[in-house]
């Protein structure tokens, strides 16, 4: 059995927490509640000379409260701290596992030195003594002489080694980012200035990110190793096609089909959705004129499997007309169509965990959902670049993007409203469920009517991790059968 000892100080150290376990093995473990996925191992300096408790990691902060705290850095540099906190530490002592709540931390922006713990704090609450022997600084108790923390001299400073648990900001955050950029990889965090035009709004990469909903949806084998020879040279030279379906659940709008349309040289695409596998043939050729309207030419190829819907007389006939080869690939070989085939099984991954709890007949507004976002997502055959950089030449925005079915409210025009419903709500209440050409336009599903359409007034709960929140009316259209593809989104 442990022994705990709790204390409460309201003026530097708050909430105190030794567990000492009844083996004298001395490993540090992270309070069970919390996950490892919101913790980090980061060295700290213990300052006998510092005023506050100060970090300029904002990740860190719990309970926070705006401040304008001056301070004076080398007697002529004045930093200003823009938030205090709560910052919860786990560290080894002799003996002893401690979980350390320190209040009212600074955080400092410009603060480019490691985070500091203030000795001044804990000496203010009267209640520690500070002791130095061989190197090491031990904090301890008046009351029976228990360390509480321990500094180690190294590289002329101070130093402790705790693990330090994000603050909820950064966990709500990093979960709303995960899933409104379709619970694709954190790795790009890292590097996002380069990939967005408003970068700054992503929080900072997470180490060790787990998501539960990925974890139980997107369980697989090895995936095929794709064997299509050399990548085209220019955009929509040459362009996959894999058709899906039927689904079980047939989409808001009845259909029971999806085909993909990606281009090998950007790995940009669109989804159509199809009431019979026969209407695969007007899409294509729907696809090559818009593509021959684009770019004055149509593409060089089409490559498909041997499905009957890509192998008949009418678009036969149309490929030849148009100069267009088309690539068969080899029946029961799926690693033969390896692009098409990547890419259903990467979309599918992403839409299932995003219709958990979600109506089955919108699975196709969420893979229109997907597809958009994807199209703004790094690539490794792009060197890390975005399929939209890479077809547009500039980078693409991601401040308006939001978790698929996200709640939101959609204002009610006054000419829309029944006679004398002066104190009815002015609000309907939706969920998000797909972009379109403009970042300002949303499409919601509205459950009360079930119905789907395009809002422009569309308002979402307020939050420290977006800035778009509410957008101003303007007249639109919807249509929900095509992704617009060849289109300056931004």
């Amino acid at each position: 059995m442990s022994t705990t000892q709790e204390l409460f100080f309201s003026n530097g150290l708050a909430h105190l927490v030794i567990s000492r376990p009844s083996s004298h093995s001395a490993s540090v473990n992270v309070p069970a509640q919390v996950s490892a996925n919101h913790t980090i191992y980061k060295v700290w300096i213990f300052d006998t000379g510092a005023s506050f408790h100060i970090t300029a990691d904002f990740s860190y902060l719990l309970n926070l409260v705006r401040c304008y705290v001056g301070l004076t850095v080398d007697s002529r540099r004045v930093m200003y701290g823009m938030h205090q906190g709560n910052v919860v530490l786990s560290l080894e002592v002799p003996t002893s596992v401690l979980s350390l709540t320190l209040i009212d931390v600074l955080y400092v922006p410009d603060w480019n030195e490691t985070c500091l713990i203030s000795w001044r704090k804990f000496n203010k609450t009267g209640l520690f003594y500070m002791f130095g022997k061989d190197g090491i600084i031990s904090v301890k108790m008046n009351s029976d002489d228990s360390v509480v923390l321990q500094a180690i001299l190294e590289h002329s400073a101070y130093q402790v080694f705790p693990i330090v648990q994000h603050g909820q900001i950064y966990i709500i955050s990093t979960d709303f980012w995960h899933q409104a950029l379709e619970h694709s990889s954190t790795r790009y965090w890292s590097n996002t200035k380069d990939i967005y035009t408003d970068s700054d709004i992503l929080p900072k990469q997470p180490s060790h990110f787990w998501c539960s909903q990925c974890t139980t949806y997107n369980s697989k084998e090895q995936a095929h190793k794709p064997v299509n020879g050399p990548r085209s040279k220019e955009p929509f030279d040459l362009v996959h096609t894999n058709l899906m379906g039927p689904f079980k659940v047939e989409s808001m709008r009845h259909k029971k089909y999806m085909i993909f349309l990606i281009d090998d040289f950007t790995k940009h695409a669109e989804v159509n959705f199809l009431f019979k596998k026969s209407d695969a043939s007007r899409v294509l050729q729907s696809f090559c004129e818009k593509i021959n309207t684009q770019t004055n030419r149509y593409s060089r190829a089409i490559r498909s499997d041997q499905g009957g819907e890509y192998i008949h007389a009418e678009l036969t006939d149309y490929f030849e007309s148009k100069g267009i080869q088309h690539l068969i690939t080899t029946a029961y070989s799926p690693e033969s169509s390896g692009v098409a085939e990547c890419y259903n099984q990467t979309l599918t991954n992403i839409v299932r965990p995003s219709l958990d709890n979600v109506p089955a007949s919108l699975w196709a507004e969420a893979f229109n959902w997907a597809c958009y976002v994807k199209n703004r997502l790094p690539h490794s055959a792009l060197m890390d670049k975005t399929l939209y950089k890479v077809l547009f030449q500039k980078k693409p925005m991601i401040s308006h993007l939001r978790p698929f079915y996200t709640k939101c409210y959609i204002h009610i025009p006054e000419e829309k409203r029944a006679a004398g419903s002066k104190l009815d709500t002015h609000a309907l209440e939706g969920h998000l469920i797909r972009y379109m050409e403009s970042t300002r336009i949303f499409c919601v599903y509205i459950p009360s009517q079930h119905k789907v359409d395009a809002y422009r007034q569309v308002k979402f709960k307020l939050s420290s991790y977006t800035s778009v929140d509410i957008y101003t009316p303007r007249p639109t259209s919807y249509n929900a059968d095509q992704q617009i593809l060849f289109h300056d989104h931004s």
